[in-house]
């Protein structure tokens, strides 16, 4: 069974995920999204140092969330830009996509997640049922 992953933010730790999903015959990357302008469009062999990949990396979060993939690995900025991750989570969830996420800690234990934060992400969630939730 392979399952298709995009995965948004290619600093230290998406980097690392990528090769390891690169090579790993259960994982397919369906895309890349990348924040940086200089990264739009470029191979991601070529953003990981290595050979081309033939996957393109994108700035524009909804083309890529508009394709056809089991979850979105996000590795955004870390919590102190909680209202850009907060966007982008949520623009994942309503996508219809499972999520894994690094960059919000606070997300770790939903009883102790400040109702602000919690509140967007159930929204996104509504409508939605899978085992993941």
């Amino acid at each position: 069974m392979s399952f298709r992953v995009i995965v948004w933010g290619t600093g230290f730790v998406g980097k690392s995920v990528l090769r390891d999903l690169l090579d790993h015959p259960n994982f397919e990357i369906a895309a890349v999204i990348v924040n940086a302008l200089e990264k739009d469009g470029k191979d991601l062999g070529e953003i990981l140092g290595g050979a081309d990949t033939g996957i393109r990396a994108t700035r524009d979060s909804a083309v890529a969330l508009a394709l056809e993939a089991d979850a979105v690995a996000y590795f955004g900025p870390n919590a102190m830009r909680a209202a850009v991750n907060l966007e982008n989570l949520t623009a994942a969830l309503r996508a219809g996509k499972n999520v894994v996420d690094t960059s919000m800690g606070v997300f770790h234990n939903p009883r102790l997640t400040p109702k602000e934060l919690l509140d967007p992400v159930e929204a996104a969630c509504q409508g939605r049922r899978d085992d993941f939730l």
